[in-house]
């Protein structure tokens, strides 16, 4: 392997020239320029009050959506029709349970006349051959 020596060989210029007489009247250029230009100031308590804005944004529209999603929401009343297939499909409630629930007012609503006619009543059984298929149905 060849030695290297630094000295011997000739240097390369990087390519960048400084004109003549660039630092004779740097320092008096700058100072003209510091002594012109004000400088901003930058208050630190100033950023508080965004924050104290934006924080207050956040909780009205964190209270306000679900508020207006509820007010929104129209009241469906249930028809008697999908109550009463609830109840029956929900076997688990018995019928105490149920009149428990209810005052008498609304148990006097529920009670239907049984009232056959002799007529009516031959007509169904009419269609029915032994007293067992009327038991069985």
């Amino acid at each position: 392997m060849k030695t290297f020596k630094l000295d011997e060989h000739p240097k390369i210029t990087s390519g960048f020239k400084i004109p003549d007489g660039y630092f004779d009247g740097l320092q008096e250029k700058i100072q003209q320029k510091i002594d012109h230009e004000p400088t901003p100031v930058i208050a630190l308590h100033s950023n508080k009050k965004t924050w104290i804005w934006a924080a207050a944004a956040v909780l009205i529209i964190a209270t306000g959506i679900p508020l207006a999603n509820y007010l929104s929401q129209p009241n469906v009343e249930i028809d008697s029709t999908t109550l009463e297939n609830y109840l029956v499909r929900h076997t688990e409630i018995s019928n105490e349970d149920i009149v428990e629930l209810m005052d008498d007012e609304e148990i006097a609503k529920i009670r239907v006349d049984m009232k056959l006619e002799d007529r009516e009543l031959e007509e169904a059984l009419s269609g029915v051959n032994t007293i067992e298929d009327c038991l069985i149905n």
